[in-house]
């Protein structure tokens, strides 16, 4: 009887090699690091897993990215200077689906990016997960996507996001039932909403103490940044968001932060609100 081997030959392409080689090297170098830096005291095996989680997010992306550009480059015209289908496309969309925690890696993609078109459309990326908007309207412009994150950059590699958020959210929020004036009412919402998902944290902390109406605002501010979110979570509880009194749902929304809150906030800054 003769016995045919099975070959099987893993195909990968070169830069989730070289992800995966230098995956390895900073988990090499961080534990070395625990090892001998007295510095490091709170080195844990958690610390262990996210590393090498982080880097698994990071190939990740890196895998989808690189597979929507090689089909960008050959399905576009290059004098097309639209670039509608292709945001709009299945490939980008695996994209803007992935969850808030792989942020920190599309920020450093885009930053990292040199092509004008490719920058373009991962700060749109970028704005229909985290559902922000800077206040600085100039900055919005996607000719000038270039610098639309430079000081979202700065203040996420200094750790500082939340707090110029937090600033940002109590400054609107005040606003809002004191403000006679619909127009400015109107303007603070909106700047409340376009915090987007930095937001969550002082939200869910606000509707403890709120008014019907703002409570029911920022219900409304939480589904909307987490698409849908609080709903999906009161269905797997088996109730209706609508029908609960204010009580409820402020101890709902309280119960799916508790819950959710690893897969919406943004490192490096989520030790701090923990």
């Amino acid at each position: 009887m003769k016995i045919k081997k099975l070959i099987v030959i893993i195909v990968m392409s070169s830069s989730m090699i070289d992800y995966m080689n230098m995956g390895s090297v900073c988990y090499a170098v961080a534990i070395e690091n625990n090892e001998h830096n007295p510095e490091i005291q709170n080195f844990s095996y958690k610390d262990e897993e996210k590393i090498k989680l982080d880097t698994e997010k990071k190939m990740k992306l890196d895998l989808l990215i690189d597979d929507w550009i090689e089909w960008v480059k050959k399905e576009r015209d290059i004098t097309q200077s639209v670039w509608g289908p292709y945001v709009n496309s299945d490939k980008f969309q695996k994209i803007t689906r992935l969850n808030p925690t792989y942020v920190p890696f599309i920020i450093d993609r885009l930053n990292k990016e040199e092509n004008p078109g490719y920058k373009e459309c991962f700060w749109l990326a970028l704005r229909k997960i985290t559902k922000y908007r800077d206040k600085d309207k100039a900055l919005q412009s996607l000719n000038n996507c270039g610098h639309t994150y430079q000081y979202f950059l700065k203040l996420r590699y200094e750790g500082k996001i939340y707090d110029y958020i937090k600033t940002r959210f109590n400054e609107n929020y005040a606003l809002i039932p004191k403000s006679g004036n619909s127009e400015m009412k109107e303007k603070a919402k909106k700047e409340l909403k376009e915090c987007g998902i930095f937001a969550l944290p002082y939200a869910v902390e606000a509707m403890k103490d709120s008014g019907d109406q703002e409570g029911e605002m920022l219900m409304e501010y939480v589904n909307f940044w987490t698409d849908g979110g609080l709903t999906a979570y009161a269905k797997e509880q088996e109730k209706a968001l609508p029908s609960l009194s204010k009580q409820e749902k402020v101890e709902l929304a309280r119960q799916w932060w508790e819950k959710k809150k690893d897969s919406w906030l943004i490192s490096p800054m989520k030790e701090k609100q923990q």
